[in-house]
């Protein structure tokens, strides 16, 4: 490419796409942050510093048979730190299911809303949340490379045809039409 074109270039074919990329970037980064903050306050497990022991009290299964499995409820009682005792609380997080009536299991809930208790396993461990959003991350940048990619190479071959044929010598093809070798 010779040096004229590569200002014209790199104004109208990189800044584009390079301002195009951030605010995608932005857009996508933005978006998953609010999702998790709103849907899913359990993938922030630093803020639930409270913890007790509790009791299962109930467990109510409906629904299941075929290939669905029934839909489980577990309820326990516990004391949070120092306050009165919460009966009948529904237990939320990934192992809450596996808990029958009679088991003793530590919980972990906000200190500003102990109502609702979360199982220890899913505040330990990366939640669903956090291990898709890294999958989803990828394939939707990967996705996205392959299509910016060949819209790249085809808008830097549209700009190889704007300026350089414009400036090529005519007997290379360029110049005005009809001045070439075969024009006349």
């Amino acid at each position: 490419m010779p040096r004229e074109n590569i200002v014209p270039f790199i104004l109208q074919v990189v800044l584009p796409w390079a301002v195009a990329a951030a605010v995608v970037a932005g857009a996508v980064a933005g978006n998953v942050w609010m999702v998790q903050r709103a849907y899913f306050p359990e993938e922030r497990p630093w803020e639930y510093s409270g913890r007790a022991e509790a009791v299962v009290t109930g467990r109510e299964e409906r629904g299941g048979g075929g290939p669905a499995p029934p839909a489980v409820k577990v309820y326990v009682e516990y004391t949070p730190g120092g306050g009165a005792p919460l009966t009948g609380v529904r237990l939320r997080g990934d192992g809450a299911i596996a808990h029958l009536e009679g088991d003793t299991l530590p919980v972990a809930f906000h200190p500003d809303a102990p109502e609702i208790p979360f199982t220890l396993d899913t505040l330990e461990r990366p939640g669903p949340v956090t291990r898709a959003a890294g999958v989803a991350t990828a394939l939707f940048f990967g996705g996205l490379l392959c299509w910016i990619g060949p819209a790249w190479a085809a808008e830097v071959s549209t700009v190889e045809t704007r300026w350089w044929m414009r400036r090529r010598p005519a007997r290379y093809g360029g110049g005005a039409r009809g001045a070439g070798p075969r024009g006349r």
